[in-house]
């Protein structure tokens, strides 16, 4: 005679959804790896990724630039699993630069302009964000509304023949394949100042004249104290009466 098998005290395996929206955020070669809870994820469901087990949904990464990596990323409840949601990412192509730093002086008709892009993380091994992409920059710059573009490989360069006396607005952007996605510098505004001191020949006139200036003022202040007169007259012999 066969008899039943009991029931199993055991529950049953829970169909527990897998993360969502996994992904890669890198700004300045310092990647994040996130996710969400897949619809229906029960309260304190965990999540499995590099041999760690966590509660959060994202995940701060220390990654070298030279490689590409493939993560994986799995939720864990009460013993049940969901399955695998992978995602690659390439530091070189998925990364995002900026935003970039600029700064503006005056210099007579001309501004003086400089540029800055931001350190890559100290774990990613990148010295120079620039010299990896070779990238350029693009620079607008505008006076009202009426606005100019130029590209160039140099982080200081001149903006000459610009009108004295009026503020421009500058922004800079890097060009190129890579980066696919970048952040601009913010717009700075500087007005164009006077023109420097003259230098040369000018400027050797300009200091005679100064000094001859000076010294006619020490002049007169000695005559005028006492320590230099007029030498007195002297009466010729001839002209001399003897009482």
């Amino acid at each position: 005679q066969r008899f039943p098998h009991p029931p199993s005290s055991l529950p049953a395996p829970l169909d527990l959804p897998a993360p969502v929206n996994v992904s890669v955020v890198s700004i300045n070669f310092a990647p994040t790896l996130q996710w969400d809870p897949g619809p229906g994820t029960p309260a304190g469901t965990l999540y499995r990724l590099l041999d760690r087990l966590t509660n959060a949904t994202s995940m701060v990464l220390k990654l070298n630039a030279s490689n590409m990596f493939q993560f994986r990323v799995w939720a864990t409840f009460n013993g049940s699993e969901s399955k695998k949601t992978e995602v690659e990412f390439d530091p070189y192509t998925d990364n995002v630069v900026g935003p970039l730093n600029l700064s503006l002086s005056g210099c007579g008709s001309c501004l003086r302009v400089n540029i800055s892009l931001p350190e890559a993380d100290r774990h990613s091994g990148v010295p120079d964000i620039q010299k990896l992409y070779d990238s350029s920059f693009k620079v607008f710059w505008r006076k009202g509304s009426q606005g100019k573009e130029l590209s160039t490989k140099n982080k200081s360069f001149t903006l000459s023949n610009l009108e004295k006396g009026v503020e421009y607005c500058v922004q800079a952007d890097m060009s190129g394949q890579n980066p696919k996605k970048t952040i601009p510098s913010a717009w700075s505004c500087a007005f164009t100042s006077p023109a420097e001191p003259r230098t040369g020949a000018a400027a050797v006139v300009t200091s005679l004249i100064l000094l001859f200036i000076l010294s006619m003022m020490v002049l007169s202040g000695l005559f005028y104290t006492g320590f230099l007169c007029e030498l007195k007259a002297t009466r010729p012999r001839a002209l001399m009466v003897r009482g």
